[in-house]
């Protein structure tokens, strides 16, 4: 399966690790995995080498950013991405917008702020706390799941 597994905003902290880790694993159980960010945050990722791991940049200016929904679109269909899975805010709403019908885009859902996050396929919450706030927007089910 490939997937893309991107991260906008902020690239310090547990979300950028998260998003990092998600690639190892993924590509550690055989996957190839796209990794989506910002340019300004590539420096940051190690040197993955031939770990199935290929790490792409896109500018993104905010949640709106219709030329980056439509890179994103391109980058999508020539890649032949099966799947996205999406740390941010900013980067589900984008990637939710640009994923062609039939790619699901998950949200990893870091914070309390999911309000951007809800038009996601499937949502993956780091705590049952995060679990508890997505199934109360959703309905919950078989969409939600936490670690």
């Amino acid at each position: 399966m490939h997937i893309l597994n991107s991260v906008f905003g902020d690239s310090t902290g547990g979300r950028w690790g998260a998003t990092l880790k998600t690639a190892e694993l993924l590509a550690a159980r055989g996957h190839r995995v796209t990794l989506l960010l910002a340019p300004e945050d590539a420096h940051k990722v190690p040197d993955y080498g031939h770990a199935n791991i290929e790490v792409v940049t896109l500018r993104n200016s905010g949640h709106y950013d219709l030329i980056a929904s439509f890179r994103a679109r391109r980058l999508i269909r020539v890649r032949a991405i099966d799947a996205v899975i999406a740390h941010s805010g900013r980067a589900i709403h984008m990637l939710k917008r640009a994923a062609p019908r039939g790619v699901p885009v998950i949200a990893f859902n870091h914070s309390h702020n999911i309000k951007l996050t809800l038009k996601a396929d499937a949502f993956f919450c780091i705590t049952p706390y995060m679990k508890r706030i997505v199934d109360a927007a959703t309905g919950g089910g078989t969409r939600v799941r936490d670690q």
